[in-house]
């Protein structure tokens, strides 16, 4: 996949099998934009697998949703070994979260890590 490191993991998610797991390698990833999450995502560790928001991330609530790309009815998910650095030198007038879960059932959330 070719483009930014955003659109490349929610591409990972879109195309993953349900049952299966998104898995990230080490490194920083910058996001322009949040992600919906709804299949497992898992860094290899909380200090070594960062999603970091650019300066010119949106104003969102969270970097992180929860939920499909056409609503809510995630279930059975883990979200693991990640750290979500909000970049808040670059992003001083926004505030916003990590992790929203917005309707969803059975998820397991791991060594998580919010800057």
């Amino acid at each position: 996949y070719t483009g930014t490191p955003r659109n490349a993991i929610q591409w990972a998610i879109d195309n993953c099998t349900a049952g299966r797991a998104v898995e990230l390698l080490s490194g920083t990833f910058n996001l322009d934009a949040y992600i919906n999450v709804y299949r497992s995502l898992i860094g290899q560790s909380d200090m070594s697998t960062i999603l970091k928001a650019t300066a010119n991330f949106p104003a969102t609530p969270s970097m992180l949703y929860v939920k499909t790309n056409t609503g809510y009815g995630v279930t059975s998910i883990t979200i693991q070994d990640l750290e979500l650095d909000g970049n808040r030198a670059n992003n001083t007038a926004k505030k916003f979260g990590g992790l929203e879960p917005m309707g969803c059932t059975y998820i397991k959330i791991k060594n998580l890590r919010k800057f």
